[in-house]
């Protein structure tokens, strides 16, 4: 794709879903190389996300949403699209819930 300026911008696209179905709502965000924040956005009710006029490169994608496990992946851009990240529920605690008692 090519920027009106004449310079050549890329895009990642995918879906977000569960092993059942997909996620909408979930926060999608996308670094560069030294951790720097590029675009973030939400995910549509299909799941479906697309980050736009990206610089060709590398760059991080974390997804998140409340109740599951954060999920990261490695893409490069312009050559990721159709990208299926996959969220799960994080495991239960085995440990029993912390008391306190307050010591007078």
């Amino acid at each position: 794709m090519t920027g009106p300026d004449g310079t050549i911008s890329a895009q990642v696209a995918g879906r977000v879903r569960t092993a059942a179905r997909p996620v909408s709502d979930a926060t999608l965000t996308l670094t560069d190389g030294a951790g720097i924040q590029v675009a973030r956005t939400r995910s549509a009710a299909d799941g479906g996300f697309v980050f736009t006029g990206l610089r060709p490169g590398r760059y991080v994608l974390v997804a998140n949403r409340t109740g599951h496990r954060p999920q990261a992946t490695a893409v490069e851009a312009p050559a990721r699209t159709g990208l299926d990240l996959v969220l799960r529920r994080p495991a239960p605690d085995p440990r029993p819930p912390l008391r306190s008692r307050l010591l007078q």
